[in-house]
């Protein structure tokens, strides 16, 4: 069953990265409040929930045009990265076929089977902090050498956007959801 359900999602993904677009954040954020409930939203952005994974991507498959507004969520968090970094970003177009280093950090947490998709962020120090804590808000605790930072708990891939399944909330943790089979460790 599980193999029909990962051929599902990648049958789905294909498809709607045919009709992948910039959009406006203000319609991508509609599309996902109307698409993904407040429970799933809570349940893995807030709780972090493995379970909620699978729920997270049928509510995400199902419903057209709501992978484009995860993509166009995480353009919009490189966007404003871009910005704080004084450069200027690639259009929507280049950025989503341009291999992104991201990071994960980790505490020695076991995948579980609801693990369809890890979280990456492509901004170092945030992945630091989830070597220190369970949120994100250890960050703050970070040193800006790493110094405090077990580096070997930090897992490095490079990964197109377009082969993610995008980002679901504005925050500053840059999260991408990955899916498992296209985590390759450097």
């Amino acid at each position: 069953m599980e193999a029909i359900k990962d051929l599902w999602y990648e049958k789905r993904a294909q498809e709607e990265l045919k009709n992948i677009h910039e959009m406006p954040i203000e319609d991508a954020i509609d599309q996902i409040r109307d698409s993904v409930s407040a429970q799933t939203i809570s349940g893995w952005f807030r709780n972090a929930d493995s379970e909620y994974k699978p729920k997270l991507m049928d509510q995400i498959m199902a419903n057209p045009g709501t992978l484009n507004a995860g993509l166009n969520i995480a353009y919009e968090n490189y966007k404003n990265d871009m910005q704080i970094k004084g450069q200027n970003p690639q259009s929507f177009e280049k950025w989503a076929v341009t291999p992104q280093t991201m990071y994960r950090g980790d505490r020695g947490q076991n995948t579980v089977g609801g693990d369809i998709f890890l979280s990456f962020t492509t901004d170092k120090k945030v992945a630091a902090g989830f070597t220190l804590s369970d949120s994100g808000s250890a960050v703050a605790n970070v040193k800006d050498d790493f110094s405090n930072i077990d580096k070997s708990r930090i897992t490095t891939v490079k990964v197109r956007p377009i082969d993610t399944w995008g980002s679901y909330q504005t925050t500053g943790e840059q999260e991408y959801l990955v899916p498992i089979k296209r985590v390759r460790r450097k």
